[in-house]
């Protein structure tokens, strides 16, 4: 059996698109979610989405058994190793979070891709879109997306030759964006003043490079072609918005 699980705070934005987007590659979606983040800040400030509002958002496009676990985690490793304690009959896992879609067909190839090998956990290819469907950044880091629940290999591999996952992380409204960076784990590592260069950006800034939020010249953004993405948003509300706002 397949399954897929979702660590969950925040993210009603992209949430009902992520999983209608992989949702016809298993079986289950697990979605571990907690009022408070597990990221190890911010536990004071108010998150803009509310359980009641990404529970609709969860069921929005369904097609296969949602099951909703809350709870709260002390740390973001735990958030995410909560998994291994519901995935019982389960022989792979792949690995969503709220702000990423993947194009038709992408998460079942992954699945495939993966399910020969020994290996344990497995990285893909992402794209980040930038304040729009418009542009992107591009980079080399592959994250874990995969789990083979009966491999005992530790040693990750990649899949270099899948479809890159579409990363909306950085296509989010302002609000969701400075909440995130109120608890975020990597919080400590946020450069001086990129919250001001994330909201001051606009489409075709001559020389606007650099905008990686913790790491210096890996991230300039590049025009997209956005109907690239009409199989799987084209009835997003952000579809058509040059900058989100």
């Amino acid at each position: 059996m397949r399954i897929a699980y979702y660590a969950l705070h925040y993210g009603k934005e992209y949430l009902a698109w992520s999983i209608r987007s992989i949702q016809d590659a298993v079986e289950q979606i697990h979605i571990f979610y907690t009022p408070e983040p597990s990221y190890g800040h911010g536990r004071g400030a108010r998150c803009p989405d509310t359980e009641a509002e990404l529970q609709e958002q969860a069921h929005r496009f369904a097609a296969v058994p949602i099951l909703w676990h809350r709870g709260r985690w002390g740390s973001e490793g735990a958030h995410r190793s909560a998994i291994y304690q519901h995935a019982t009959g389960a022989t792979q896992c792949l690995v969503v979070d709220a702000d990423e879609v993947w194009l038709p067909g992408a998460a079942k190839a992954a699945l495939d891709a993966a399910q020969g090998s020994g290996a344990h956990h497995f990285g893909v290819p992402f794209v980040h879109f930038w304040r729009s469907f418009h542009w992107v950044c591009r980079d080399h880091w592959m994250p874990i997306r995969v789990l083979n629940f009966e491999r005992r290999n530790r040693s990750p591999e990649f899949l270099h030759h899948s479809t890159p996952v579409c990363h909306f992380g950085y296509a989010q409204s302002v609000a969701l964006t400075e909440y995130k960076w109120s608890c975020h784990g990597h919080q400590d590592e946020l450069r001086a003043g990129w919250l001001e260069r994330f909201k001051s950006w606009m489409p075709g800034t001559v020389g606007f490079t650099d905008v990686h939020p913790t790491t210096h010249n890996i991230w300039t953004p590049e025009p997209f072609e956005v109907k690239t993405l009409d199989s799987v948003l084209s009835d997003h509300p952000n579809r058509h918005l040059e900058r989100i706002p």
